[in-house]
C-alpha cells in the first residue's frame, strides 16, 4: 500500500509538470503537420496509431493547442507507473520508484509530453512490451499475446521501434526458445508471424520513407559526441549550459559505475540477466541506428531514440539505490535534483543556450499568431503573401482566418535546406527571378529561419537581396523573430 501511494504521488507530480503551460505556445511546424496528417489520415502512413488517436481526439475536443497536445501528455503520464512496474520486476520496488522519479522529472520527457507528436506514445509501448518480454523470460508464457499486441502497437508508433523489436527477438531466441518443446515453440511463433503479416502494409511505407531520406534529408551524420549528447538529453533535456552538461556526464558515469558494481557484488544470476537485458536494450538499438546513420544515411536523432530512454533510467535508478546507502549518495541526489530543477525551469522559460547540435531538429516554440494577425490586418485581398522559409507555412494555413493561397519564393541556385535537393518550381513555388513578373501591386514576403530568432536562412537572404534590387521595399517588420517585408514594383 505504501508503494502504491508513493507511485500515485509521483504520477500526480509528473502529470502536474506536464500540464503546466501545456497550451501556452503556438503550435510549431511538426505539431501542425500532425494535425494535417491526422485530418487526411491514410493507413499507409507510419506512426498511424498516434495520428488515428489524434484524428478522433480532435473531432471530440477540437484542435486548440491544449487539446492537440493532450494525447501525448496522457501517454507520457502512463509511462510513470509503467516504468515503476518494469523496474520493480527487474530489480525490486526501490529501483522502480527511483526510475519513476527520474522519468517524472526528466525535462526531456516533459518536453515531448507537451508536443503533439508520437514520441511519448513510443515510450509507453516500449516499456509495456519489454515488461511482457521479461515476464516471458521468467516463464510466464501466458503473457505472449500481450507482448505481441504491445510490440505491434509500438511498431505502429514509430520507425525506431523496429530496432527495439529486433533486440526483443534476440532475447526471445537466447532466453525463451531453448526452454520450449516443439509444440509450445509452434504455439508461440505462430502469433509472431501473424503479427508480422499484419504489419506488411506498414513495411511498404518504411521502404518509401527510407528511400526518400536516402536521397537527401536535413539530419546530419552523427559523430562520437552524438552518443554522449543523447544520454545527456535523456537525463537532463535540451535546456542546460555546457557546465551543467559536464556535471551531467560525471554524474551519469558515477551512477552507472555503482549500478554495475551493485550487481556484481550481489552475484544473483537473475539480477545479472536483468542487467544484461537493460544494457542490451540501450546499447544495441542506439548503436545500430548510429552505425546505420554513419554508413548508409543519417537518421540518428535524439527525439526518435527516446523510446530507449526507460532502460537508461532503470540503470540509473539501480545505481542511485546503491549510492543511497553511502554518504556520496546524498550528494548525488542533490546534484540530480538541482539539474532537474534548472532543466525544467529553463524549459518553461524557453531558454536553450547550447548550439543546434545539442538539440538537433528541436526549436523553442516561438509565437506565430501575432505575425499572422499583422499580415491579415495590413494586407489587401489582392496582395500576394509569400514565404521564403517554409517553417511558418503550416502555421499560416492552420491559424489564418482569411484563407488564401500562399506562395513560396526561392533561389534556384540553392538547395532545399531540408532535403539538400533542388527545389522544383510550380504554380505557387516561384524562383526569385520571376517574382517581379507576378501581376501584383503589393507582395508580402515572410522571411525567417527555423529558429525564428530574427536571423534569415540562406534562401531568405538570397530572395530578400534580390528583391531589394529589383523592387521597392516599403516596410520591414520583425515580429517575434520573423520578418515581414512589403514590396511594390518599381
Amino acid at each position: 500500500m505504501k508503494q502504491r501511494i508513493q507511485i500515485l504521488i509521483i504520477t500526480l507530480l509528473g502529470l502536474s509538470l506536464r500540464l503546466y503551460n501545456l497550451g501556452y505556445h503556438d503550435l510549431w511546424y511538426d505539431e501542425v503537420q500532425s494535425i494535417f496528417i491526422s485530418n487526411y489520415y491514410s493507413p499507409s502512413l507510419s506512426r498511424s496509431l498516434f495520428y488515428t488517436i489524434l484524428r478522433f481526439w480532435i473531432k471530440i475536443f477540437g484542435q486548440s493547442e491544449f487539446s492537440v497536445r493532450f494525447p501525448a501528455l496522457i501517454f507520457s503520464a502512463l509511462s510513470i507507473p509503467s516504468i515503476y512496474i518494469l523496474g520493480k520486476k527487474l530489480f525490486g520496488s526501490k529501483v522502480g520508484i527511483i526510475a519513476a522519479i527520474i522519468i517524472t522529472l526528466s525535462p526531456f520527457q516533459i518536453w515531448y509530453a507537451q508536443e503533439a507528436r508520437h514520441y511519448s506514445t513510443g515510450v509507453f509501448f516500449s516499456i509495456a512490451s519489454t515488461y511482457f518480454l521479461v515476464m516471458l523470460i521468467n516463464g510466464g508464457f501466458r503473457y505472449w499475446l500481450y507482448f505481441i499486441i504491445f510490440s505491434v502497437l509500438g511498431l505502429y508508433s514509430g520507425e525506431f521501434y523496429l530496432a527495439l523489436l529486433i533486440a526483443h527477438i534476440f532475447f526471445f531466441f537466447i532466453y525463451i526458445l531453448p526452454r520450449l518443446d516443439k509444440n509450445k515453440t509452434i504455439s508461440l511463433l505462430a502469433p509472431l508471424f501473424l503479427a508480422f503479416f499484419c504489419l506488411l502494409p506498414w513495411f511498404n511505407y518504411y521502404l518509401q520513407s527510407f528511400n526518400h531520406i536516402a536521397k537527401g534529408f536535413w539530419i546530419p551524420q552523427p559523430g562520437i559526441s552524438s552518443l554522449k549528447i543523447t544520454f545527456e538529453n535523456f537525463l537532463a533535456g535540451y535546456n542546460l549550459s555546457y557546465i551543467h552538461y559536464l556535471i551531467v556526464d560525471f554524474l551519469i558515469l558515477l551512477i552507472l559505475f555503482f549500478a554495475l558494481k551493485s550487481i556484481y557484488i550481489n552475484k544473483d544470476k537473475t539480477l545479472r540477466n536483468n542487467l544484461y537485458i537493460c544494457l542490451f536494450l540501450i546499447a544495441f538499438p542506439i548503436i545500430s541506428i548510429y552505425i546505420f546513420s554513419k554508413f548508409i544515411f543519417p537518421v540518428y536523432i535524439d527525439r526518435g531514440l527516446i523510446i530507449f530512454s526507460p532502460y537508461f533510467y532503470i540503470l540509473l535508478a539501480l545505481g542511485l539505490m546503491y549510492l543511497t546507502k553511502r554518504k556520496v549518495g546524498i550528494l548525488a541526489w542533490l546534484v540530480l535534483f538541482f539539474l532537474f530543477f534548472i532543466g525544467i525551469k529553463n524549459f518553461y522559460l524557453d531558454y536553450m543556450p547550447l548550439p543546434f547540435n545539442h538539440h538537433m531538429g528541436t526549436y523553442i516554440k516561438k509565437p506565430v499568431k501575432p505575425l499572422i494577425k499583422f499580415i491579415e490586418e495590413n494586407s489587401r485581398h489582392d496582395d500576394i503573401v509569400a514565404l521564403t522559409n517554409h517553417s511558418t507555412l503550416p502555421s499560416f494555413k492552420l491559424y489564418s482566418k482569411k484563407p488564401r493561397r500562399y506562395y513560396e519564393f526561392f533561389d534556384p541556385a540553392l538547395p532545399n535546406t531540408d532535403t539538400d535537393r533542388p527545389i522544383k518550381e510550380s504554380a505557387y513555388i516561384i524562383p526569385k527571378q520571376k517574382v517581379p513578373l507576378l501581376k501584383a501591386k503589393r507582395i508580402w514576403v515572410i522571411a525567417s529561419n527555423w529558429s525564428h530568432d530574427g536571423g534569415l536562412d540562406e534562401q531568405s537572404k538570397s530572395v530578400k537581396n534580390y528583391l531589394d534590387k529589383k523592387m521597392i521595399r516599403r516596410l520591414s517588420e520583425n515580429i517575434d523573430g520573423n520578418w515581414a517585408f512589403l514590396y511594390i514594383p518599381k
